[in-house]
């Protein structure tokens, strides 16, 4: 990173972090400036975490991070020299395992330290069968946390071939079977295994390999925000994380390719805020998410950490496609059909409605020409009384619920408003209509991802049961009120969990920080007008300083606080 742009960092972003990743797409201890730039993270009393693949980690180093009680992910994709030269043909395992025993010395010379050793493993169709020993080597050297993640074939729409035969979800019966023998032997163990969610599904039995047909639309599956959606979680990295590139680039997270911003040129707090930033965290939550979130393979991400999660609900649930010009699509109001150079297309310069004869569908999938940053087309797609689709144009497709019905009437309005000023007002043009998925078993979907939940949990929601069991043996009564702190399907089952108790929850409230400190987290606020009898905190929030605000305001608020340990 130039020095110019770290100084702005340090400036503008440092006094307020509670957290700095200092990781690159290559080696970060490649860097010329790199110790220099640690030692000023450390200065301010930022909290460091570093991704490495080890073959630059010198003892000093490393004594340094123990230190500090920093967290470092060492990247480590085979502990046989055969695997690990599947992806990293130059690394010397030999040398791998020195640096992970150096770990071991200097931890075990620090004991008072919270140092965190994390390794990752891309998982490949190829090397999959390695994951049990990769958790044995992982048992041996005190790591804290073992994670998978998938590999990725993709670079936005452009696949590679030879990547792609080669996804572990491809083979999901021998993928189960790896993880569930890696679970075995990680189980009572002080590790923690850290993995795409759908690997759990997978090591207790068979993926659908469609949808259930029962007659439930996916307008009932509704999330906290009111709006239905196919991907199985919700991703904070918008409002929680942000990514600045060497020269200065701004990204969401370190998934993600669509710049909104670059420190060369602008003040962070004016690209936080700016209106790139503001339509990225407005779409990715809905069903059209940004193409970089689509095919992400981070556990947090929006997929759950299957970049073939997209792809395979399109091609699993296709029932159609749909030819024009002809009465199955009817472009109007501003939609127009126009002849192109690859056959005929739907242009709208302003917005229109496009009339979709839908049969029985449950979703339309609008095939389109994408568009870069200064031409990108922003809006909002609606059928009747539906809550709205937010979209825009950075993928080459669009993903809309249906409602019940044979026909539906598309109404797709452009927001001038994200256009840069100045900017010629860009069409969208759509190239295909396909119909998808007769019919969407919501309920059991919602059901299935509970399930699995609890068994990823499992020991989390062992501990509170007793921590809740030992405080009703104090009371009179052993009904109660309770607010879960956390989020997702984890704050759901422990809902649930609590509710076998007597214990009702008043609801859960994310305590996830903003990127700033001095920004309140949500729901601290709430407690004190709720008053609930419990605050329930499943997973512990990683600085000290979160910590005490939810102790503080359950005390203030007269609830006993308890967590899982």
């Amino acid at each position: 990173m130039a020095m110019d742009i770290f100084e702005k960092v340090c400036v503008q972003l440092l006094p307020s972090l509670f957290r700095i990743q200092l990781v690159g797409l290559g080696e970060p201890l490649l860097a010329p400036r790199f110790d220099a730039m640690l030692e000023t993270c450390l200065d301010k009393g930022v909290t460091i975490y570093c991704i490495s693949n080890a073959t630059l980690l010198t003892a000093e180093r490393i004594r340094t991070l123990v230190e500090a009680n920093a967290e470092l992910m060492i990247s480590l994709d085979g502990v046989s020299q055969a695997s690990l030269a599947y992806l990293r043909p130059d690394i010397d395992l030999d040398k791998i395992f020195r640096v992970f025993a150096m770990l071991k010395e200097c931890r075990d010379a620090h004991p008072e330290s919270t140092f965190r050793l994390t390794t990752n493993t891309v998982v490949t169709g190829t090397t999959l069968y390695e994951m049990p020993d990769i958790v044995d080597f992982g048992l041996r050297h005190n790591v804290d946390i073992i994670s998978f993640a998938d590999l990725i074939p993709h670079h936005l729409h452009h696949v590679n071939p030879v990547l792609a035969e080669d996804i572990p979800s491809a083979q999901p019966e021998a993928l189960g079977q790896a993880f569930a023998l890696a679970l075995a032997r990680a189980r009572n163990k002080p590790v923690r295994i850290a993995c795409p969610p759908y690997y759990h599904s997978l090591a207790n039995g068979p993926v659908a390999e469609s949808l259930d047909p029962e007659d439930v639309t996916p307008n009932e599956r509704t999330s906290r925000l009111g709006n239905a959606s196919i991907f199985p979680q919700r991703c904070f990295m918008p409002w929680t994380h942000v990514n600045i590139e060497i020269d200065g680039s701004i990204t969401s997270c370190c998934a993600s390719t669509e710049r909104l911003g670059s420190l060369a040129d602008q003040e962070f707090v004016d690209i936080w805020n700016g209106a790139p930033y503001q339509n990225f965290r407005r779409l990715i939550h809905g069903n059209n998410p940004p193409i970089s979130c689509r095919l992400c393979n981070l556990h947090a991400g929006v997929n759950g950490g299957n970049p073939s999660f997209y792809e395979d609900f399109i091609r699993r649930n296709h029932c159609g496609s749909l030819a024009f010009p002809g009465p199955d699509v009817i472009p109007k109001d501003g939609a127009m059909l126009t002849a192109t150079d690859v056959g005929p297309a739907v242009v709208m310069p302003r917005g229109g409605r496009l009339r979709v004869r839908t049969g029985n569908a449950a979703f339309v999938l609008l095939d389109i020409d994408s568009q870069q940053a200064e031409r990108l087309v922003t809006g909002s797609m609606s059928v009747g009384s539906a809550p709205p689709e937010a979209f825009d144009t950075s993928g080459n497709r669009l993903l809309l619920p249906l409602p019940p019905g044979h026909a539906a009437d598309i109404d797709i309005d452009f927001d001038l408003a994200w256009l840069q000023p100045h900017s010629e007002i860009p069409n969208l043009t759509i190239r295909a209509v396909t119909l998808l998925a007769d019919r969407w078993n919501a309920p059991a979907a919602a059901q299935r991802r509970l399930d699995i939940a609890r068994r990823v949990y499992s020991d989390v929601i062992v501990a509170l049961e007793q921590a809740l069991r030992q405080w009703q043996d104090g009371r009179s009564k052993p009904e109660g009120t309770a607010v879960v702190f956390g989020f997702g399907d984890l704050a759901q089952v422990v809902e649930a969990e609590a509710a076998n108790l007597g214990i009702h929850s008043l609801g859960f409230m994310d305590f996830r920080p903003t990127l700033f400190q001095n920004i309140q987290v949500n729901g601290l606020e709430m407690l004190s007008r709720l008053r609930p009898d419990v605050v329930l905190l499943p997973v512990p929030p990683r600085t000290g300083m979160l910590h005490d605000r939810i102790r503080q305001a359950s005390q203030d608020a007269g609830a006993v606080l308890l967590e899982a340990r």
